[in-house]
């Protein structure tokens, strides 16, 4: 998995901070998602990204369910632009 400039600091930012979280199939990182908690308090999803050719297997739902059980807050919160329909799916 390959990460754009802008990503890959947001990325090593979160990772530096441990405000991220990784999927991997077999052996490989297929997804991750960065977040922090300064938003009102609570849990924001920042960045989150699954590999193109590891869509729509599951690895999205597995880290997002991952990541409702270890939140540091109750409430989560992230976007999703208007035409990304499986992640404003996976966030319903």
């Amino acid at each position: 998995m390959t990460l754009d400039k802008i990503r890959g600091k947001t990325f090593l930012k979160r990772l530096k901070e441990e405000e991220c979280l990784i999927t991997k199939n077999e052996g490989f990182v297929v997804a991750f998602m960065a977040f922090h908690s300064y938003f009102y308090g609570n849990s924001f999803i920042d960045l989150f990204s699954v590999d193109p050719k590891e869509r729509r297997k599951g690895f999205a739902k597995k880290l997002m369910e991952g990541f409702e059980k270890v939140s540091p807050t109750n409430k989560i919160f992230s976007s999703a632009n208007n035409s990304n329909l499986p992640m404003q799916k996976l966030l319903i």
